[in-house]
């Protein structure tokens, strides 16, 4: 989770995730690493773990998900990834285009 809230830094976040950290802890206030990743912006992040399974619609002890913190926080580029994933169960094809493209 650390690596998510402080470092904005793959380098840190993809060997935890490698080595088998769990996606879906949650510290004492419920927080999940993703949920830090909205906070922080940290766009790349949130993409990286959602792809991996993260569950970005648990919620927190105030009731927020990843998505309402970053809504919340005003960062767009971590809600942007949100919609894609929206997006991604109503037009699969564009879905595949845009990952395509962020693959780059």
């Amino acid at each position: 989770m650390a690596a998510m809230r402080w470092g904005k830094d793959m380098g840190l976040v993809e060997p935890l995730v490698e080595g088998g950290a769990d996606l879906n802890a949650r510290d004492s206030n419920a927080r999940t690493a993703i949920m830090f990743g909205a906070f922080s912006n940290f766009a790349h992040g949130v993409r990286y773990l959602t792809k991996r399974g993260a569950d970005w619609s648990l919620q927190n002890e105030d009731g927020w998900t990843a998505e309402t913190i970053a809504i919340k926080q005003e960062n767009h580029e971590a809600r942007r990834v949100f919609s894609m994933i929206r997006m991604r169960s109503v037009a699969p094809d564009l879905w595949e285009q845009h990952e395509r493209k962020q693959d780059r």
